[in-house]
């Protein structure tokens, strides 16, 4: 086992190691999946869902204003819970498709 350490970089050279924790990857560049695509874009769509979620846009909503007889405070969290919603079935369905394309062209 050969290591060198570069103390001005922080940065660990692992030769002849076959540990998958120790090395790093090579430098050639893997090209992005389909399915990791999506993965990436349902964590967006949580990461979103926690932004509209929370306190500070929340509060901008929080007024004693109401349409069709509901708090504005409840018409903001239901349409941006439909929103989100209507958002991940599009994700997943867009996956799906992607996903029973490529196995009818692999059975043929």
């Amino acid at each position: 086992m050969h290591l060198t350490l570069r103390s001005n970089s922080f940065i660990v050279a692992c030769h002849e190691i076959n540990d998958p924790f120790l090395s790093y990857p090579s430098n050639e560049r893997r090209a992005m999946t389909p399915k990791d695509r999506k993965n990436k874009r349902l964590i967006g769509l949580f990461l979103l869902g926690c932004v509209l979620f929370n306190y500070p846009l929340l509060s901008l909503f929080n007024l004693e204003t109401m349409i069709f007889g509901m708090p504005l405070l409840y018409v903001y969290i239901f349409t941006t819970w439909i929103f989100l919603i209507l958002l991940a079935a599009i994700v997943t369905q867009i996956r799906w498709r992607s996903h029973s394309k490529s196995a009818t062209k692999t059975r043929r």
